[in-house]
């Protein structure tokens, strides 16, 4: 939150490059991964067992300008009656770094392979029984995080060259199970709710001109 990483101001470009570095840090030092960046996106690989599957994780570490109404400092994590306050807490920083923990745990976790964390993906737990080799990191999928640079800017395209590069580079192999986007809603504080399909958004810029006088 500290690191105002405001991507569609170039007056924050330095701090965009902080907080990328910051990130693959943190994915270094939390969880032991592969890490690369490019196009200002920072994207780190938990697993590279071939018969695992894979899940894609994505998410964003840029944000918005602090526009006005703030009562604290939006660059200051600030705790108040249970709730935290600071630019990007819930877009996105605070999903991501739920996320990067969640994986820390399956990591860390006893070889037992818990049920709830194949729920809705594509794995057969059927053959997790069989093969003792799903259960060797404590973790039954291989994970790869794409936490892009660019994503409030609106601009899609270094993402899209992103996952072209890592597909060519090898850093897409073994199957692919899911892919999780967490920039999204809960319904409300207490549930949460996973989207089963995103439309996307469309901005139009309607011009109208009429007539220099009444015409009736």
């Amino acid at each position: 939150v500290a690191i105002p990483t405001v991507s569609c101001d170039s007056r924050h470009t330095e701090d965009m490059r902080k907080g990328s570095c910051w990130l693959a840090q943190r994915f270094e030092e939390l969880l032991g991964a592969t890490v690369r960046m490019s196009r200002g996106c920072v994207v780190a690989r938990c697993g590279w067992e071939e018969n695992k599957p894979l899940v894609i994780l994505y998410s964003h570490y840029d944000v918005v300008a602090a526009g006005r109404g703030w009562s604290t400092d939006p660059w200051q994590m600030t705790a108040k009656d249970g709730y935290l306050y600071g630019r990007g807490v819930s877009d996105n920083k605070g999903p991501m770094l739920a996320q990067i923990f969640a994986v820390r745990r399956l990591l860390h976790q006893e070889k037992d392979t818990p049920e709830f964390v194949l729920q809705g993906l594509d794995v057969d737990a059927g053959q997790q029984d069989k093969d003792s080799s799903f259960r060797e990191s404590g973790c039954p999928v291989n994970v790869l995080f794409i936490a892009d640079g660019r994503e409030e800017a609106g601009d899609p395209q270094d993402v899209v060259r992103v996952v072209q590069e890592v597909r060519q580079d090898g850093w897409l192999r073994g199957r692919a199970a899911g892919l999780l986007v967490n920039n999204s809603q809960w319904i409300d504080d207490e549930r949460p709710c996973i989207c089963y399909g995103m439309r996307g958004v469309l901005d139009l810029e309607v011009a109208i001109q009429g007539g220099e006088r009444d015409l009736h």
